[in-house]
């Protein structure tokens, strides 16, 4: 979760203080839900705070930071302009569920409260009644390659198939948590809808040739985890074993976050050996020691 400040973002600042996170909670969060305006083209939210233990409806999304901010200056919080076009995607849309977004949920300038929340990041996806998966969608895909207005047409898709196995989002390292620990995962892309069941149908069950094509595919490898966890298996037995697992995705542009991206997948047990919390004052070179010395 690499962020830099600018001074835009410094101005935004206030939002937060009007609503600050009580760090001592480790349940306690944001929420965002988005409010429609036809008089106007900003995109507009309503933040309030909840805890993990009330049990709140929310939709947490698992996205691509993407390049710089989009944005006039008039917007109190500039975002990117990949999170940008889900929040318009999802205007046009008129969504209105509470959504939990790290990059509109945190403040970001602050860096207690994204050591706190980053600590609890795995309670936030594995506690969220559904995670969104939004699949970068670039200028020059056209509008025809995005046709799947409904699960039912994803049958014979294989070339849109294809297109999301090689979208950039799955190249993330925070993606294998939020994934893997969700309860259920919806891909989305522009305006079309894909379920994890479908996706798995198609994949794994209905064109065997189709998917050792993938068979390199992190999307593939996230499906399929998913369906194991769903039976009862366990994914990884150690910390060493998901780092060391080659085909996970692994991006990230802080080197810390190569730990803190996978830290809520292994066992309680294992992280009684390693007792690492995040830290983003630390340099990445004191994160590494504490997790080589044990």
């Amino acid at each position: 979760m690499a962020y830099t400040s600018s001074p835009s973002d410094r101005a935004s600042d206030q939002i937060y203080d009007e609503l600050r996170l009580d760090s001592g909670n480790s349940a306690n969060i944001r929420l965002l839900k988005l409010r429609f305006d036809n008089t106007s083209s900003s995109i507009k939210c309503e933040v309030i705070s909840s805890s993990l233990n009330c049990k709140a409806h929310y939709t947490a999304v698992s996205y691509l930071w993407g390049g710089a901010s989009a944005g006039d200056k008039g917007r109190a919080v500039p975002v990117r302009h990949n999170l940008w076009r889900l929040l318009h995607q999802l205007t046009e849309e008129h969504y209105e569920g509470f959504l939990w977004i790290d990059a509109l949920c945190i403040q970001q300038t602050n860096i207690a409260e994204r050591n706190h929340q980053v600590a609890i990041m795995g309670q936030i996806y594995a506690s969220a009644n559904e995670v969104l998966v939004w699949l970068t969608m670039e200028p020059r895909e056209s509008r025809k390659e995005c046709i799947l207005s409904n699960v039912g047409l994803l049958k014979k898709q294989e070339p849109f198939l294809r297109l999301l196995s090689r979208n950039e989002y799955w190249t993330r390292a925070w993606i294998l948590q939020e994934c893997v620990l969700a309860n259920r995962v919806t891909l989305k892309y522009g305006p079309s809808v894909v379920s994890e069941d479908a996706l798995y149908d198609q994949l794994l069950f209905e064109d065997v040739t189709f998917s050792r094509c993938l068979e390199e595919s992190a999307m593939l490898s996230i499906v399929r985890l998913r369906h194991r966890l769903k039976h009862g298996h366990r994914i990884m037995s150690t910390l060493f074993d998901i780092l060391n697992d080659e085909h996970r995705p692994m991006l990230c542009s802080d080197p810390r976050d190569r730990i803190h991206s996978v830290f809520s997948l292994v066992s309680p047990e294992e992280r009684d050996i390693y007792p690492i919390h995040p830290d983003y004052a630390k340099p990445a070179t004191e994160l590494l020691f504490e997790f080589t010395k044990r």
